[in-house]
C-alpha cells in the first residue's frame, strides 16, 4: 500500500510556439528499501508539443507491503530495472495523480495548458 509521496525537483519552461498536444511520459528510477518502507523514485514529465514547454517533476513514493509483494518488487527491480506488471498499474496512477496535481499549479504560472488528469490507467498483456 502507497503510504506517501514526497516531490523532490521540478523544472518548467515554457516555449514561445503554440501548445498543440501534450505528451506524457513517467518512469521509474531506483527502487530500495529503507526500515521496511519500499522507496521508489519517479520521473514525471509532461512535454507540451511543437517545444512548447515542458513540466518535468521528479519524486519518491513510499510504500509499506507485505513480505512476498516487497521481495517481488525489489527482486524485479534488481533483474531488469522493472516493477512487477501487477505493481505498475498501483505506482503509474499514484505518479500520474500527483504529476497532474502539481502539475497544474505549475502550469497556471508558466500560463499554459494544465496537464489535465487522465483516466485511471489500467495496464493490459500484450497479446501474442
Amino acid at each position: 500500500m502507497i503510504v506517501g509521496n514526497r516531490v523532490t525537483s521540478i523544472e518548467a519552461k515554457r516555449g514561445e510556439n503554440e501548445i498543440k498536444g501534450l505528451d506524457i511520459r513517467i518512469g521509474f528510477k531506483d527502487v530500495r528499501e529503507n526500515n521496511e518502507i519500499l522507496e521508489i523514485d519517479y520521473e514525471y514529465v509532461a512535454s507540451y508539443r511543437e517545444d512548447a514547454g515542458e513540466i518535468k517533476i521528479g519524486g519518491t513514493i513510499f510504500a509499506k507491503e507485505n513480505e512476498k509483494t516487497k521481495k517481488a518488487i525489489l527482486d524485479a527491480w534488481k533483474k531488469d530495472k522493472r516493477l512487477p506488471e501487477d505493481y505498475m498499474e498501483t505506482a503509474l496512477n499514484n505518479v500520474n495523480f500527483m504529476g497532474a496535481a502539481n502539475g497544474t499549479i505549475i502550469a497556471k504560472v508558466l500560463n499554459t495548458a494544465p496537464p489535465l488528469l487522465p483516466p485511471r490507467l489500467k495496464m493490459q498483456k500484450k497479446s501474442e
